[in-house]
């Protein structure tokens, strides 16, 4: 990235704590931005209708999630969950 580019990245980010059991994400929820994890493990998954939970994909400390959703403007189709 340029210093251009950095700075901007870091005047637009924010953090934000999040218990275990506590939703980062909700699905239905406007997707505009990307998910860091700074400390700890967020699985992203969906609820099926019969209500069994399909679980896609874990994001470890130092990961990135949800870049997908924003290249396809819409909401989250996950939710993402932060487990520790």
């Amino acid at each position: 990235l340029t210093d251009d580019e950095l700075d901007r990245v870091v005047q637009e980010s924010h953090e934000r704590v999040v218990p275990a059991g506590g939703f980062v994400v909700r699905r239905g929820e406007p997707a505009d931005h990307w998910i860091g994890v700074i400390d700890g493990l967020m699985k992203m998954s969906v609820s099926l209708p019969d209500g069994r939970v399909s679980t896609f994909t874990g994001v470890t400390a130092g990961g990135w999630g949800g870049e997908g959703s924003l290249l396809t403007p819409g909401c989250w189709r996950y939710d993402g969950v932060a487990l520790r």
